[in-house]
Parts: C-alpha cells; structure tokens; sequence
C-alpha cells in the first residue's frame, strides 16, 4: 500500500470493464472467456530489496497458459494507473462495445515458478 490510508482492490487483466476480459462470459460476448474467475493467474504483490515480487496465492498455482490473471493491488495504484483507460482512451480510440482491441505494452517477459510462492519474471523491452 502507498500510505496509512491505502486500500487494497482486486483488479485484472484484461480489464474487467472491456468485453476481452476473462471474466466476461461468452454468452454477453466475452472474447477471451473462463468457467470462473479462479482459472485466471492469482496473485498479489510484495515489494522487497527495491524490487516487486509476484506471488501465488496459497493453492493457486499457475500454468503461464491462463488468459487472465487477477492480483490484489495498492487502490491508489489501481485507479491512477488505469484512469486514463476509461477517461479519454477508449472515446479517443472509438471503441465501441464489446469492441477488440490489442495492448502493445513493448515488454516480455519470461516468467517460471521460482518455488510454490513466486514467480521469477525476466522483463525485457522489447
């Protein structure tokens, strides 16, 4: 959390307000559809050594195959990072309902199970 006042949310990828998230049903449209939002990536985040670390949640194990993932993330982070997304992004954009788009974000990563905890995640620029 970034200050005593910080709440945490839960939030996902692809965003859950667009019809490309995971959560998303195929029947309303969904694009990238799952059974229940536990067949996402489950994670949440540590910050240790000037780094941040991602980590399972307990018996959530994952396979790098999922085409969501969810994670418990600091509120303040949350809405300044995505705020653009729904406040100018998709109007300038045009998109429209359950309308596909793609998200360049310029970064791999190659990502194994460090143990039953933690990921171990090299980003590269690509």
């Amino acid at each position: 959390m970034n200050s005593t006042t910080d709440t945490p949310d839960c939030d996902e990828f692809t965003f859950n307000a667009t019809n490309n998230s995971g959560g998303m049903p195929a029947n309303p449209g969904g694009l990238n559809p799952v059974s229940s939002g536990s067949k996402c990536i489950q994670s949440y985040a540590t910050k240790g050594d000037g780094k941040i670390h991602l980590r399972n949640l307990p018996g959530a194990l994952t396979t790098f195959k999922e085409v969501c993932g969810r994670s418990a993330i600091s509120g303040s982070q949350n809405r300044g990072s995505m705020g653009a997304f729904s406040a100018g992004f998709v109007n300038n954009m045009r998109l429209m309902d359950k309308g596909a788009y793609w998200l360049e974000t310029n970064i791999t990563g190659n990502c194994t199970s460090a143990n039953s905890d933690a990921w171990r995640c090299t980003m590269t620029l690509t």
